[in-house]
């Protein structure tokens, strides 16, 4: 063989081997974008996944601090409304004929009386007249009505103003309405 022959015996292998070479590679890189493809699909599908999670916690989240604000608005609303029924029942209160007063002080000190021995009536003015007897002491109070009545040492003292049995009423009710909103 001669030297050329040679030669292009040497070029045509190099050839055959650089063009399985660049065979190889682009089957290398044919194979590597498919696998960067499947991944980048897989990532794309999981932050989609994600992404849709979040959004409905997110949702949730939105819906219950709705649902919370709104019954906190109820139970202002009905805060509100209670102070203003407790506001006009004292008013009703302050309103009632003298003879009711009386009869409603009396039944409040025989009360009084059960649960102890009464020497000393806390009343307003307007209910002074309902406190007789000579056992009893009456004296004033800054009260819209009702009774305050305390034993002879001063040590124990029962309470049946109005604005206490109103404040009553009113501690009883707002649970219960606190309750029902829950």
């Amino acid at each position: 063989m001669s030297l050329t022959e040679v030669k292009e015996d040497i070029l045509a292998s190099a050839r055959q081997k650089a063009e399985q070479q660049r065979k190889e590679t682009l089957k290398m890189i044919a194979e590597i974008k498919a696998k960067a493809k499947d991944e980048a699909k897989q990532n794309q599908e999981a932050i989609a996944q994600k992404t849709k999670l979040l959004l409905a916690a997110i949702e949730q989240q939105e819906l219950a601090l709705a649902r919370s604000e709104a019954k906190r608005i109820l139970l202002d609303n009905q805060k509100v409304l209670l102070d203003k029924v407790m506001q006009n029942l004292q008013e009703e209160i302050a309103k009632l004929a003298p003879k009711k007063r009386e009869q409603m002080c009396s039944r409040l000190l025989k009360k009084a009386q059960k649960e102890l021995d009464t020497k000393y009536v806390y009343t307003n003015e307007k209910d002074k007249k309902s406190i007789t007897g000579n056992i009893i002491t009456q004296k004033n109070a800054d009260i819209l009505g009702g009774i305050i009545a305390e034993n002879k040492d001063g040590t124990v003292r029962v309470n049946y103003s109005f604005e206490t049995l109103v404040e009553e009423i009113r501690k009883k009710e707002l649970p219960k309405i606190a309750k029902e909103l829950m």
